[in-house]
């Protein structure tokens, strides 16, 4: 396998299509689900167009899980391309796109249909399991990319950006994950999503986020400002203009521009009892466990605390 390029990437798109992010999008003034799509498949000719060494992965994340609806015909194991990729690569990269795509929007359009009414809680995005996947995904693609490199061996730790694992004077493939979403942060994901985040954080992947929903979300907030990457949620409903000018660029150009971030990041917990958002709570002082009463001993670990009990 070839030596990447500097400022090519690996981006994994992971897009919120739960039946609560669907109608959080229906409700958006001037941006609905069909001009939601065509301007996420123009960003994706034009990041693969940036570099031709780029690669991409399209995830879809609903309230059952998350799925991969595409992926760059160089990212498939050797035995698994064949008449079929080679004839994906052919087309616009866009078609195959939205190819999977229309097919996740689908079944979480009758799943949606099914419930009626408006969507229940349970019915939000599984971000946690989302995030997992997509790291995982990310951390066999490299770990395939170094044991391709001569004289490379895959990376012991998983994903090394910096070139871990690679031969003298050879780069890896920066991997970074975007995130569109809207549904609501889901309280009871917080542990799973943080300790996504702090995997991402380990193997140098920068998440950005684009928030399409009301209000703001403090797991994306968290999730971008621990690993470097941008947090932004569009205030017009042009949503290219935001795709091509800020999450089409790679870390190394990031940083010679000036790039919107959050004003203020959301840093509240869930506390592990409720899994509720607390602004005030314990904190056990042996695992970092944090609850919003004072409880005699704590319930991850086990150890008791002394003082009086309230």
């Amino acid at each position: 396998m070839a030596d990447f390029e500097d400022d090519s990437s690996l981006l994994a798109l992971l897009l919120d299509v739960s039946p609560a992010a669907l109608s959080c999008l229906a409700s958006a003034p001037g941006l609905g689900l069909q001009s939601m799509l065509e301007q996420l498949l123009t960003f994706v000719n034009t990041f693969l167009l940036l570099n031709e060494a780029n690669r991409l992965a399209v995830f879809t994340a609903g309230a059952a899980g998350c799925q991969l609806a595409y992926s760059s015909p160089s990212c498939l194991p050797p035995a698994a391309v064949g008449p079929a990729a080679a004839a994906d690569a052919a087309w616009p990269p866009s078609v195959s796109v939205l190819s999977g795509l229309q097919q996740a929007l689908r079944a979480a359009s009758a799943a949606a249909a099914t419930a009626g009414g408006p969507p229940p809680a349970g019915a939000a995005c599984q971000l946690s399991s989302a995030l997992s996947r997509t790291l995982c995904f990310l951390n066999s693609q490299q770990r395939r990319m170094d044991a391709a490199m001569p004289g490379g061996a895959p990376t012991p730790g998983g994903l090394d950006t910096g070139g871990g694992g690679t031969g003298p004077g050879q780069h890896a493939q920066a991997a970074r994950v975007l995130v569109l979403a809207a549904a609501p942060d889901v309280p009871s994901q917080y542990i799973a999503v943080m300790n996504a985040i702090f995997s991402a954080q380990r193997s140098n992947v920068l998440i950005d986020a684009c928030w399409l929903g009301h209000g703001h979300s403090a797991f994306l907030q968290q999730a971008a400002h621990l690993t470097g990457g941008v947090y932004l949620k569009p205030t017009k409903p042009a949503l290219i203009q935001y795709l091509n000018s800020v999450f089409a660029l790679d870390a190394g150009t990031r940083a010679l521009l000036r790039l919107p971030g959050a004003a203020h990041v959301d840093f509240r917990p869930s506390c592990f009892c409720h899994k509720r958002q607390i602004d005030l709570g314990f904190v056990c002082s042996a695992c970092l466990s944090i609850f919003c009463e004072q409880l005699p001993a704590c319930t991850t670990c086990g150890t008791e605390f002394e003082g009086k009990q309230k």
